[in-house]
């Protein structure tokens, strides 16, 4: 999320203020000029009170004369913000709105003054922006969107629609907070390509090395020639594994997922892992046990990208539990509706600080151990984007010493197990 950092937001909302400030004096001098008829009526039949008006006044210009400097201050930083601030009434009417906002929308030859009471429609006409303002009013809740500028201009913008309140909670309009975010695009785009360009020119010299190391393993050798032989294929394989999982994020991110949805087994998925896991988990003395609910055992996915999530999960637990630990993969259907599967483990555990960030891509809670097992730091990266692309998420749950929890959880409308009475279900593996 763009627009989520904490002092984004704050600055957000206390420029938003001054717009709804702004919009709340018009329509409080409207009905200072009928308070003043009827204060006149007042004092036509209270002469007495008038005699108290010199002291109020007096002590009214105080509290205007100490409350300017901080209205011109919220002024000047709705001017001059570089982010779009707009807000929005119901009916989708817009009652203030800042020059960089019009900028952003490519409205530049209206001013500011001229775009208010405009409709939204009009000043902004992108359908996403639109259904924003609207799902903001019926949720009550933030809304997150990005749109094109404009058709086919390759300029993009993201908006955060966040309501703002009268004094009795009752929302009263809608704020936007509008960025250009055209170039930053452009540089992940930039980046994107570098990283798939880079890892398709590695692979020809790894391929060669690979194939070279083969060729001498069956050469006489000596011991010392053997062991530098070893090496060299030891590290080999790893940036091979770096390359491959460099290119495959690199595809997810272009492209997504290419193959079709189908029905899975998950005890027969959950089957083929184990098998693929348990040279790995004999090694390290780790039980791994499975458990499929009944009600989540057919599922429909993608079978490439479920298979890849669960594996790696699977073999992290293995490499960060111990001799006589357990590893359990479960899969069942959680309170929600959604499909739950779950990958525990009685290992090391991650401390808090680290959770927050273990999705991230090269990022390793203990760098020395995570090279010493081979990993590349950006199989759980590839496991968040597939999670995202199967229209589910991915959770971590875990405490130092006391083993991890990872869960894969995916919405109902994304996975829709087949009725069990269906003639043409298809299962996998017979």
């Amino acid at each position: 999320m763009l627009l989520t950092d904490p002092i984004a937001w704050l600055c957000a909302v206390a420029v938003g203020y001054a717009v709804w400030q702004r919009s709340e004096r018009k329509r409080e001098q409207a009905e200072t000029r009928d308070g003043v008829a009827t204060l006149r009526r007042l004092l036509e039949k209270e002469p007495a009170v008038g005699a108290s008006l010199p002291s109020v006044a007096r002590a009214l210009a105080r509290e205007t004369a100490a409350l300017r400097p901080r209205s011109t201050l919220l002024e000047l930083m709705l001017a001059e913000s570089s982010a779009g601030l707009m807000v929005v009434s119901r009916d989708q009417t817009v009652l203030a709105v800042n020059t960089a906002s019009l900028r952003i929308l490519a409205a530049a030859t209206l001013n500011a003054g001229d775009a208010a009471t405009q409709r939204m429609s009009r000043l902004a006409p992108h359908p996403a922006l639109i259904e924003c303002v609207e799902q903001t009013f019926a949720t009550n809740t933030a809304r997150e969107t990005e749109f094109e500028i404009r058709k086919a201009s390759g300029r993009n913008a993201v908006a955060v629609a966040t309501r703002l309140l009268r004094r009795d909670d009752a929302p009263y309009a809608c704020m936007l907070t509008i960025v250009d975010v055209t170039q930053l695009r452009q540089l992940e785009r930039m980046r994107q390509d570098f990283v798939a360009n880079v890892s398709h020119e590695l692979r020809t010299p790894i391929t060669a090395i690979v194939g070279w190391v083969e060729t001498m393993a069956g050469m006489e050798l000596g011991p010392a020639e053997r062991e530098v032989l070893e090496t060299v294929d030891a590290q080999a394989g790893r940036l091979e594994s770096l390359v491959n999982d460099l290119l495959m994020l690199a595809r997810l991110e272009n492209v997504g997922l290419q193959e079709a949805f189908v029905e899975l087994d998950l005890e027969h998925l959950f089957g083929d892992v184990l098998d693929s896991v348990r040279e790995q988990a004999d090694g390290q003395g780790v039980t791994v046990s499975v458990a499929v609910d009944g009600s989540a055992r057919y599922v429909m996915s993608e079978a490439r990208a479920l298979t890849y999530v669960i594996r790696n999960l699977v073999e992290n637990g293995i490499k960060y539990t111990g001799r006589g630990g357990r590893v359990t993969l479960r899969a069942d259907v959680a309170e929600t509706g959604e499909l739950r599967i779950a990958v525990s483990d009685t290992g090391v555990g991650i401390a808090k600080q680290h959770l927050g960030r273990i999705f991230e891509r090269f990022y390793r809670v203990d760098p020395g151990r995570s090279r010493d097992m081979g990993g590349t730091g950006l199989g759980l990266a590839i496991v968040k984007h597939f999670a995202t692309a199967l229209g589910g998420q991915v959770e971590v749950a875990s405490e130092p010493g006391q083993g991890s929890v990872f869960t894969l959880l995916v919405p109902p409308a994304s996975w829709n197990a087949p009725d069990e009475d269906d003639p043409t279900r298809s299962l996998l593996n017979g």
